[in-house]
């Protein structure tokens, strides 16, 4: 989801991949399938290929998460990861 209302729309890229483009503020992609592991996510404002967020994160086996860029004002390495229970 995107929540930083200060920036353009958002690419997001995991292990260097993209996996959404043109994220507007409020939107998000949905749920999306990925390996259980560490993996390198980065989070660009549209058109750059400078990270706002880049950081890695664990994703549990089976488990449903939510990350979620935001402001104000989060330093680089701030995000909120959610662990969602259905």
């Amino acid at each position: 989801m995107n929540a930083v209302p200060d920036e353009s729309n958002l690419e997001v890229l995991v292990d260097s991949t993209a996996l959404s483009s043109n994220l507007a503020y409020g939107t998000s992609t949905g749920y999306q399938s990925a390996q259980s592991g560490s993996h390198q996510v980065a989070i660009e404002a549209s058109g750059s290929s400078t990270a706002l967020l880049q950081q890695s994160i664990t994703f549990a086996s089976g488990a449903d998460t939510t990350v979620m860029p935001g402001y104000p004002p989060l330093h680089v390495a701030e995000r909120f990861q959610l662990s969602d229970r259905l």
